[in-house]
């Protein structure tokens, strides 16, 4: 084996090295982004299916309870995401549901309830 063999694989190893080490670094870079996206998908789901399970309606504490354990992540790579505040959490949910007409709010006197916008209506 004569040297440009050695110098050849010496410097293919360190360019994959690299490669893979600007692959780790981005994908490490952008991954609480797609976390954050999931999470709020996630959440925007388990909302709308608790509402439209009960017919009622429902109030925020309702709704802080029912995604106070909702997490998202990989036990492989060490980034995970839960809900630290349930009812900030709720309550941005159904801002971002209000304003894209998915639910509707309705004040009583001492209560505020949110119903699932009909289809029909639409």
């Amino acid at each position: 084996m004569n040297i440009e063999f050695y110098i050849l694989g010496t410097l293919s190893f360190a360019i994959m090295g690299a490669l893979l080490y600007i692959y780790g670094y981005k994908r490490s870079y952008n991954m609480p982004k797609e976390l954050q996206k999931q999470i709020g998908l996630k959440l925007e789901k388990k909302v709308i299916s608790f509402i439209s399970s009960h017919s009622q309606g429902v109030t925020l504490n309702d709704v802080a309870n029912a995604i106070k354990d909702v997490k998202v992540g990989s036990h492989f790579q060490g980034y995970k995401f839960s809900v630290s505040d349930p009812l900030i959490a709720a309550e941005a949910v159904l801002d971002k549901l209000i304003e894209t007409n998915k639910v509707k709010k309705i004040k009583n006197k001492n209560t505020t309830k949110y119903f699932l916008v009909s289809e029909e209506v639409k």
